[in-house]
């Protein structure tokens, strides 16, 4: 089976070789218990997962494995400033997936519970506040039999939506956009900051992360996600390719659902992503690269322009307001990386 349904042709496709920053070599996160999956057929650590800037000397990075959240300097002689462990709504550390910031308030997806955690941060602070659950259980669809042996055996008839990205909405302090990348409820769920419902967006594909664009007084929202082709015993021949849903926002986003615009497909298996000067990047961790998409709202295209590569499966990114683009690896050195744009 080829690894994509779709053929796509790369020759408006640039290819850029990036530098490093001179002032800050690739910073290596402890691995104290591998996690290791097959995206498609490549083997990865499911380590160094998220991050975020908080100012131009400090960033934030979450492991899934390590079940841990780093503070970070990274052009300090010690970029790991400090650590506590990511707990779920009952006190115990849990994995985690995406992360966002806005002013001193984090957020960071408890990925196999369904929650989304708050931390309080800055500078010179790092400290767990609390969960919200949105919705995420997903209802017993067993047959009789296997419900009935399911209840002698002491297991859960219901189980919680897999979260991977949530991301505070701009112009609304009280909205979070929430994707499930769970192959058995794909979807966005809109919620308040306390998790109770404000819109769901099914998905045909397993929801990733969003991005948002301003563009002459519009919000459009670009929504990544991925078909279902990661596997933990062994590799696979799945399909592989991403799907970007645009929606256009309402003026009222409490009030009115998305309007969906566009949907287009891409290579690849694509994790953070984030908007940046009217471009979109986004962590391509199959094909190991930076992928930068424009969206043209007069002609309703979304084009993949550039393709930076110098990365090991990357998954989580962020970019600072200087153009600094933080990068996590999920490569065996579990390192973040770091290079700056030219836009």
């Amino acid at each position: 089976m080829p690894a994509t349904a779709y053929q796509f042709d790369f020759s408006s496709t640039e290819t850029v070789a990036v530098k490093l920053l001179d002032n800050c070599p690739p910073i290596h996160f402890p691995i104290p218990s591998p996690h290791y999956a097959y995206v498609r057929t490549l083997r990865r650590n499911s380590g160094l997962t998220s991050v975020r800037w908080f100012d131009n000397e400090t960033l934030f990075a979450g492991d899934f494995a390590a079940k841990t959240v780093y503070r970070v300097k990274p052009f300090s002689d010690k970029p790991i400033a400090e650590s506590i462990p990511t707990p779920d709504g009952s006190g115990n550390p849990t994995e985690t997936d995406l992360m966002d910031i806005r002013g001193q308030t984090m957020i960071l997806t408890n990925f196999y519970k369904g929650e989304v955690a708050f931390y309080n941060v800055g500078a010179e602070q790092l400290t767990f506040s609390h969960t919200i659950l949105p919705p995420s259980l997903i209802e017993n669809k067993r047959g009789p039999i296997r419900t009935w042996i399911r209840k002698i055996k002491g297991k859960k008839l219901t189980d919680r939506r897999k979260i991977h990205g949530a991301i505070f909405v701009p112009g609304y302090e009280d909205l979070l956009w929430v994707s499930y990348c769970d192959a058995r409820h794909k979807g966005v769920e809109i919620v308040k900051l306390n998790g109770d419902p404000v819109h769901s967006i099914a998905l045909p594909e397993q929801g990733q992360d969003v991005a948002f664009l301003e563009i002459e007084g519009e919000t459009f929202a670009v929504q990544a996600a991925r078909t279902d082709h990661i596997t933990v015993n062994q590799p696979n021949e799945r399909n592989i390719y991403v799907t970007m849903f645009v929606y256009r926002l309402p003026k009222n986003l409490e009030q009115d659902l998305p309007e969906l615009i566009l949907t287009e497909q891409f290579p690849g298996h694509l994790d953070a992503i984030k908007a940046y000067k009217g471009a979109i990047y986004a962590a391509n961790q199959h094909d190991s690269c930076v992928d930068e998409f424009v969206y043209d709202p007069i002609q309703n295209t979304l084009n993949l322009q550039r393709r930076f590569t110098g990365f090991d499966m990357p998954h989580g990114l962020d970019i600072s307001p200087g153009g600094k683009v933080a990068v996590t690896n999920y490569g065996p050195n579990n390192d973040l990386r770091i290079f700056q744009l030219d836009r």
